[in-house]
């Protein structure tokens, strides 16, 4: 049984005030554009949810009537399974709790194992200016179970707290029913930030609570709704553009869809039930080589930037702008607008497989970099941060999954990746790819030359014969 207090600590709200401190800019609702439709599900139990990533303003969120489980406005796609992922730059999607199903707007977060969400009587939903969409009313929930057990929430880099009790309901997603799922219900709080709810996917080990509960994908998989493997993949989409696209699958993985090789590598976890990997070198566009040494950083969808050792983090805005300012008021690196435009020049993160391989993954620059306000219009902002600024470990956040296609598979402790198939890849010929086409060219010509001699030599002693 859990403590009279447990503190818990939510990863995915480590950068809400960060994402406030920079300058906002212009947003407009956008409908759900389809990258590519995805396959029939393969084996008992798997399910996939198209996310529809949206810039939308907070005060124009979906209405209340809009479920998740099953698609009753005219504006959502008809599937059974498919719901909506909005985004200011974060990436949410909308889950139903309780029975009949009440929509919650959660961050989608693999940096944490807790399923957040907000009484509707609290004062943050009551009295915030950012509001909670609602909350969640448990008055209305015939499978609602209160389970006494209180918590204590503690943000990583806010003094603000909020506290409340652990419930237990029904939970929808992707067009099945998760039974008896343990979830956190904030009955106080009063942040000075938007946040709806935190939807977290990691191992449930990583929950802060004293005593663990099975967490979400646990559940789904003890209660047989995700085949033999305790998997979910991940496509986030591109990041420009008011309107872009993305998934998650629960129970399989698609490479074949969303992969430029139609592949994935796998690489092992690098810490036991939970999402770090090895990073084994950073390069950037000119292919010097950044990093010294492997280092391990946490997949981490509930961040936005890269965040790196402060030493590396130099080097990779360096490597980018040779001018590039760090601005701890932020905080980040001020950078040159004109790198918002470089789409086929990467900044090259390597990893190790488990086939003692070598994994290449590649951020454009133009996924690096956003514009701030129109009162620098010649310096934009670097998503990349010195992990000193936090006091914590490396993180890979959305700027890094988005150029990338991600299996976690938590049965075996693998992490599958491969290159986003929207990242256009364009081979650089360097001077030493040159001269070796040039050197090979001639061998093959004097090769010919000296074969044409021969043979003429071999006629003409014919001839003569």
């Amino acid at each position: 049984m859990l403590g009279s207090k447990c503190a818990v600590r939510i990863a995915a709200l480590l950068l809400l005030s960060w994402i406030c401190g920079a300058a906002p800019v212009e947003r407009t609702r956008g409908e759900a554009v389809e990258v590519e439709a995805l396959k029939e599900n393969r084996g008992a139990g798997s399910s996939a949810m198209k996310l529809s990533r949206r810039y939308v303003d907070t005060s124009s969120l979906p209405p209340l009537g809009r479920l998740s489980k099953r698609a009753e406005s005219s504006n959502t796609n008809t599937t059974t399974g498919q719901a909506s992922i909005l985004s200011s730059l974060a990436h949410y999607l909308e889950v139903g709790i309780g029975t009949p199903s009440q929509p919650q707007i959660l961050l989608l977060d693999t940096g944490s194992s807790d399923l957040l969400i907000f009484d509707a009587s609290s004062n943050q939903c009551q009295e915030s200016e950012y509001g909670c969409n609602g909350g969640f009313n448990t008055s209305l929930s015939s499978t609602y179970v209160n389970a006494t057990d209180t918590f204590t929430i503690g943000y990583a880099n806010v003094s603000n707290t909020a506290q409340g009790y652990f419930m237990n309901d029904t939970v929808h997603i992707a067009g099945l029913e998760v039974e008896s799922q343990r979830i956190a219900l904030v009955t106080d709080a009063l942040l000075d930030y938007d946040i709806q709810g935190v939807l977290g996917l990691n191992f449930a080990s990583k929950s802060q609570a004293l005593e663990k509960e099975p967490g979400l994908l646990e559940n789904m998989f003890k209660q047989g709704l995700m085949g033999e493997t305790q998997l979910f993949s991940i496509y986030l989409g591109p990041r420009k553009g008011e309107v872009s696209n993305g998934t998650i699958a629960f129970g399989e993985s698609e490479p074949e869809v969303y992969t430029s090789t139609g592949e994935l590598d796998w690489i092992p976890i690098a810490q036991e039930d939970d999402f770090y990997v090895t990073v084994g070198g950073v390069k950037a566009a000119n292919g010097t080589t950044l990093s010294t040494g492997n280092f391990t950083a946490i997949l981490d969808a509930g961040t936005i930037p890269i965040i790196l050792a402060d030493e590396l983090a130099d080097a990779v805005a360096e490597s980018i702008d040779v001018d590039a300012e760090y601005d701890e008021s932020l905080p980040g690196y001020l950078v040159d607008c004109k790198y918002l435009t470089k789409s086929t020049t990467y900044l090259t993160f390597s990893l190790p497989t488990n086939e003692s391989t070598t994994l290449t993954l590649n951020i454009p620059y133009s996924d690096l970099i956003r514009s701030l306000s129109s009162s620098t219009p010649k310096k934009c902002l670097l998503d990349v941060l010195r992990s000193s600024s936090y006091n914590i470990g490396q993180v890979l956040g959305d700027t890094f999954l988005s150029s990338t296609y991600v299996s976690f598979d938590m049965t075996n402790q693998l992490v599958g990746m491969g290159q986003a198939v929207h990242v256009r890849l364009v081979r650089r010929i360097t001077l030493g790819d040159l001269v070796g086409s040039v050197q090979g060219w001639l061998r093959a010509w004097i090769a010919a030359l000296k074969g044409g001699v021969v043979r003429g030599n071999e006629g003409l002693e014919g001839a003569t014969q």
